[in-house]
């Protein structure tokens, strides 16, 4: 390829020269064996890509923010035995679920997720109605960092099912090599304290108040709209609750837990 094109690969799929003298417009998601090496020089390059879902590096986070400008409310929707659906009581409300809570919420707008099988436990229809999904670079597998937990199989099955929002991606402290490109989120503790983490650091200049449901409550196993009973004795129940408490009070943000 000549030194007079320079090729930058962006978050949004675009590809620039240096020289606009040609356009070639192509679909990434059609055309992904395209060779690069044989393109000339002085062009630029212009990948549509049709899934259009934008991944949120560190570089544009605050582009990311100023979308929660109007948001008022933020209820956050956890597995626990205090979990129900909630409607929303207004257009300035925001709903998180997390892992498969979205199964069982009328209405969602953010899925976060840090272990990589709760991805595909979600209904295919809910992905598609998505506007943010929240996850690690490097996802856990069996509840533990693995190099093959990366964020690129859950972009695959959200490509395949239609997902046409924003994709958060995070450092999980359990990653032993934080990526520069990408936001830090430092809680280990559940996908829960994740969401709340995300909210307090990164969208107090706006979210003042949060609401919980089916998070840090007492009783040992899930709701029964769930399979499974979970890991949440008395001591991690106190610590999922404890470290909520803490963030929201850092950062000035009303919170209940029902």
């Amino acid at each position: 390829m000549s030194k007079q094109v320079k090729l930058i690969l962006d978050s949004k799929f675009n590809i620039f020269s240096e020289n606009n003298k040609t356009i070639i417009t192509f679909d990434i998601n059609q055309n992904e064996n395209i060779n690069i090496d044989s393109i000339e020089q002085n062009i630029l390059i212009t990948i549509n890509n049709s899934n259009n879902i934008d991944i949120i590096y560190k570089k544009n986070i605050d582009e990311l923010i100023d979308e929660f400008k109007d948001i008022i409310l933020i209820r956050v929707f956890g597995k626990g035995p205090t979990f129900k659906n909630i409607e929303k009581t207004n257009k300035n409300d925001f709903h998180i679920g997390i892992n498969q809570s979205i199964n069982f919420l009328s209405e969602c707008d953010m899925l976060v997720i840090n272990d990589l099988h709760n991805i595909f436990l979600v209904d295919k229809e809910k992905i598609k109605k998505l506007k943010y999904i929240l996850t690690p670079e490097y996802l856990h597998i069996d509840g533990v960092f693995n190099k093959d937990g990366y964020y690129e199989k859950v972009f695959n099955h959200l490509k395949q099912n239609n997902f046409t929002g924003k994709y958060i991606v995070y450092n999980l402290r359990t990653n032993p090599e934080s990526n520069i490109n990408f936001i830090d989120l430092h809680s280990t503790i559940s996908s829960s304290n994740t969401a709340i983490e995300f909210i307090c650091v990164y969208l107090n200049k706006f979210i003042k108040k949060i609401e919980c449901y089916g998070i840090g409550q007492n009783g040992k196993r899930y709701n029964k709209l769930f399979v499974g009973n979970g890991n949440y004795d008395e001591a991690r129940i106190a610590e999922i609750s404890f470290h909520i408490s803490k963030i929201c009070k850092k950062h000035n943000i009303f919170f209940c837990m029902n």
